[in-house]
Order: C-alpha cells, then structure tokens, then sequence
C-alpha cells in the first residue's frame, strides 16, 4: 500500500506550523567538517515551508540549523 503523501502533515521546524506533505520541502546541509569527518560524509536534513520566505531563509542557513538540531547531532542521531 502507497502512502497518502498528500494528506500526510509534517511540522515545519522553522516555524513549528504543521503543513500538509504538499507545502514541505527539505534542505540538506554537509555538517562532515564540523563532526570531524570527510566532507560529503555527514549530512544534516532541515523540513521548511516553500510558501514562507522566513522559513525558506532558516532553512538555506546553515548555522541556524545547527543550532536548531544541535540536541540531536550530540545525541548522535
């Protein structure tokens, strides 16, 4: 069975609204160098709202997404 992508509701971590699948996109950031690592080898994946230019703002900087997943990147996940 296909999931139902379109009906399927995400939560934009850049401005916590919860968007259906169609309003969603993802922005990927190598974050290799800062774990020590080959550069291409660790990635870090951010969701953002496409119709939001403050969310497509946070989401194309790097450094604010760092910071926002931080928790996660020292919990190793």
């Amino acid at each position: 069975m296909t999931p139902d992508f379109e009906n399927m509701v995400w939560t934009c971590p850049c401005c916590n609204q919860q968007r259906t699948d169609k309003y969603i996109k993802v922005r990927t950031h190598d974050i290799s160098v800062l774990m020590g690592l080959e550069t291409g080898t660790a990635f870090i994946n951010c969701k953002y709202c496409i119709d939001m230019p403050g969310c497509i703002e946070k989401a194309s900087n790097r450094d604010w997404v760092i910071e926002k997943f931080k928790p996660n990147l020292n919990k190793g996940i």
